[in-house]
C-alpha cells in the first residue's frame, strides 16, 4: 500500500474547503492508496476549523502558523507517508489523477518528484490547461510557472531539500522549486492535469487584479535579490538573477506609475529578463 500525505495550510478558508477535500479521494480512486490529511491553519475566524474537524482522516497539526508557507513547513514536517503533496484549501486535484500519478513515480526509483499539467480557471471546465515544455531547470523554476501543487514528492526529498522560506512572500514556493533544480534532483513527467488551480477573486496569486500583481510583482523582486546573494561563484544563478530583478523592477515601476523612472534598471539585465520571459510565458517551470 501506498502512503501519501496531503499537505494544507488554511485560514478562513471555509468558502471552498469542503471541495478541495472531497477531491481527494477521487483523485486517488482505483488504487491501493492510504492518504492521511495534515491541516496547519492560521486562526481562522469563520468555519474552516469546523468544516476540518467534520472531515475522517484529516488531523489538525497547527490552529495558530505565520502564513501560508509557515503551515505548509509545519503540515510537512508531521508527514508520515511516503508520498507528499500541496493541496491548497481553494483548489481540487483532479479525477483517478493521483493515483496515476503514483504509478509513474514507483516506476522510476531515482525521481524525487513526479509532476503533472495543471488547469487555471474557475472549474476545470472552463479552465486553460498549462503543461512542462521540457525538465525542471534553474531558468524554469525562476521564470516559469513554479506550480508546486502540480506535483507530488518523495518524502525523503522533501526532507532533503528542507523547509520552504517564510521570508520571500508570494515568490517562496518558486525559491523552493529552484533549490530542487540547483541540486539535480530529477523528476519524472505524468502526461495528464493533475491539479485545478482555483481562479477567484480571493486568489493570492492569480485573481488578476492590480495589487495582487504588485504582490507578486515585489516577492519577485525579493527573490531576485535573495538569488544574487547566493551566486557569487555561479555564474549561471547570478545570470538569471540579475535577468530576474531587471524584470521585477520593470514590472513594478509600471504597476505603480505607467511613466516611471526606468532608466536606473540595467538595460542588458532587463533584456535578457524579456527574453526570458516571452520563452518561459504560460509555461510550468518544467517536470
Amino acid at each position: 500500500m501506498t502512503r501519501l500525505s496531503i499537505i494544507m495550510a488554511t485560514r478562513n478558508s471555509a468558502q471552498y474547503l469542503s471541495e478541495a477535500l472531497a477531491s481527494i479521494e477521487p483523485a486517488c480512486a482505483g488504487e491501493n492508496i492510504e492518504t492521511e490529511i495534515l491541516l496547519a491553519d492560521g486562526a481562522s475566524s469563520d468555519e474552516t476549523l469546523t468544516i476540518a474537524e467534520s472531515h475522517p482522516g484529516l488531523r489538525i497539526v497547527s490552529r495558530a502558523d505565520g502564513g501560508i508557507y509557515d503551515g505548509m513547513n509545519r503540515a510537512m514536517a508531521a508527514a508520515t507517508g511516503d508520498y507528499a503533496i500541496v493541496l491548497n484549501s481553494d483548489d481540487a486535484l483532479l479525477p483517478t489523477a493521483v493515483g496515476r500519478a503514483l504509478r509513474v513515480i514507483e516506476k522510476a526509483p531515482d525521481c524525487a518528484f513526479v509532476s503533472g499539467g495543471a488547469l487555471f480557471g474557475e472549474t476545470a471546465r472552463n479552465a486553460t490547461l498549462r503543461s512542462h515544455p521540457r525538465r525542471l531547470s534553474l531558468e524554469g523554476a525562476i521564470f516559469g510557472i513554479p506550480a508546486i501543487n502540480a506535483r507530488i514528492f518523495r518524502i525523503d526529498a522533501l526532507r532533503d531539500i528542507g523547509p520552504i522560506r517564510t521570508d520571500l512572500g508570494l515568490a517562496a514556493d518558486r525559491e523552493w522549486i529552484a533549490r530542487f533544480a540547483c541540486r539535480g534532483m530529477l523528476g519524472c513527467a505524468f502526461d495528464d492535469p493533475l491539479y485545478l488551480y482555483r481562479v477567484h477573486a480571493g486568489s493570492h496569486t492569480i485573481s488578476g487584479d492590480r495589487a495582487g500583481r504588485l504582490r507578486v510583482y515585489q516577492a519577485e523582486h525579493r527573490l531576485a535579490e535573495a538569488l544574487l546573494a547566493e551566486a557569487a561563484t555561479d555564474a549561471e544563478l547570478r545570470r538569471l538573477s540579475s535577468a530576474s530583478r531587471a524584470l521585477a523592477l520593470l514590472k513594478q515601476r509600471l504597476s505603480q506609475a505607467p511613466t516611471g523612472r526606468l532608466r536606473d534598471i540595467p538595460l542588458l539585465d532587463l533584456l535578457q529578463g524579456l527574453k526570458l520571459a516571452y520563452r518561459w510565458r504560460g509555461k510550468l517551470s518544467g517536470f
